[in-house]
């Protein structure tokens, strides 16, 4: 009979590394940096934006009419409105309230100014300041946009250029001044239409 008997001790066992290999890739390219633009935003609480030092905040815009009829009443004040979307016009005239249909005022390149409808106390403000109210085409729309687009300081959207359009193409229709003040309101154009409008000025 054969006995086999484990050894009293089982033997040590190390792992030890073989090799250990690193590769690093040294490339003459630095990444690319607009150094031309940059942008920063920032989200201010209303009472920071109340206290600017500008006429650029929420309430100065809308009273603006107000304000120069209050302090100069023989300021005439004209209003300017694309004619597919002369809602305000039509209401002045009338003395009511008056409705266009979606579909027109949907047509107009002065997408800022595509409503059916003004609201009771806008229409209010308007009664007690607001002269006159002339409509312009989309062509003089366009016109008056490209126009303001060749001078960096006076970029305006559409919507912005309707009050230019009127003094520049309806100017039989406003009062015989020597002064005339159009109020360019609205800069958010999209790149795409800047950049035609610049390229056809």
């Amino acid at each position: 009979r054969v006995r086999r008997q484990a050894p009293a001790h089982a033997p040590e066992q190390q792992l030890r590394v073989g090799a250990l290999e690193e590769s690093l890739t040294v490339s003459g390219q630095t990444p690319l940096v607009d150094v031309q633009n940059a942008q920063r935003t920032q989200v201010l609480e209303r009472d920071v934006i109340d206290a600017l030092p500008t006429t650029r905040n929420m309430q100065s815009v809308g009273s603006i009419v107000p304000g120069v009829k209050l302090s100069r009443p023989d300021v005439r004040v004209i209003g300017v409105e694309p004619e597919l979307a002369a809602d305000a016009r039509e209401s002045l005239k009338s003395g009511k309230l008056v409705q266009f249909a979606a579909e027109q005022v949907s047509q107009t390149l002065a997408d800022g100014l595509r409503t059916q409808s003004i609201g009771p106390i806008n229409f209010e403000h308007m009664k007690l300041f607001v002269d006159d109210i002339i409509t312009v085409s989309e062509a003089e729309i366009y016109s008056a946009a490209r126009r303001l687009a060749a001078n960096p300081q006076t970029v305006a959207e559409p919507s912005g250029a309707v009050a230019v359009a009127g003094y520049l193409f309806h100017g039989d229709e406003l009062p015989k001044t020597n002064n005339n003040v159009a109020v360019i309101s609205g800069g958010n154009i999209e790149p795409a239409m800047l950049a035609e409008f610049r390229k056809s000025a």
